[in-house]
């Protein structure tokens, strides 16, 4: 669904909506389940702050209810969700007062942010380490329908860089190099 060709990425609707499908899921899936059995997430921990919850839902509907509305807080980069916090008595998010949860300060113990910060650094290793090996596997299926149209195109030349999406075109031209002793 995406193609590597020499020095140039092409991207097809169908990797696009596909990435941004799996990227949806795994988010929403890492809110939930680590708010609804640890009420924080990795981030929560490393910057002491909880998931509490001030409603009668159980932990997994109140976690599952929170982070599926950050789709509607998330209008605007988060405006619809920092507007909503401003007005409320005590910064709840849209998602936080339908869900009944509230986001408090917690003092977790200097162990318990090291094991955070050793997981976070985990994923982030293993995701760097995987995500070159899957591309590198180049596995071309010829298609001839509409979710097969390239719609990225990253790549460079010998004295160039581009990047485009559709019609929009970014060219960057390299600059010669500059002699180190230029009339000094």
């Amino acid at each position: 669904m995406g193609t590597i060709e020499g020095t140039e990425l092409s991207l097809t609707t169908a990797s696009l909506l596909m990435v941004a499908a799996l990227n949806a899921t795994i988010l929403f899936a890492y809110g939930w389940l680590l708010e609804a059995s640890f009420g924080t997430t990795l981030g929560k921990a490393l910057v002491g702050i909880r998931v509490v919850r001030t409603g009668q839902r159980s932990a997994i509907a109140a976690a599952a209810l929170r982070n599926l509305l950050r789709i509607v807080d998330g209008f605007g980069f988060y405006l619809v969700g920092a507007m909503v916090a401003g007005c409320s008595s005590y910064r709840q998010r849209l998602g936080d007062h339908c869900a009944g949860t509230a986001v408090v300060e917690e003092d977790f113990s200097s162990g318990r942010k090291m094991l955070a910060f050793a997981l976070w650094i985990a994923a982030v290793s293993s995701a760097v380490w995987t995500v070159p090996r899957i591309c590198s596997e180049n596995n071309v299926a010829q298609h001839t329908w509409y979710l097969n149209q390239v719609l990225v195109r990253v790549g460079s030349t010998d004295g160039s860089a581009y990047f485009r999406i559709a019609r929009l075109k970014i060219d960057v031209q390299f600059a010669s190099k500059i002699p180190s002793s230029a009339g000094m």
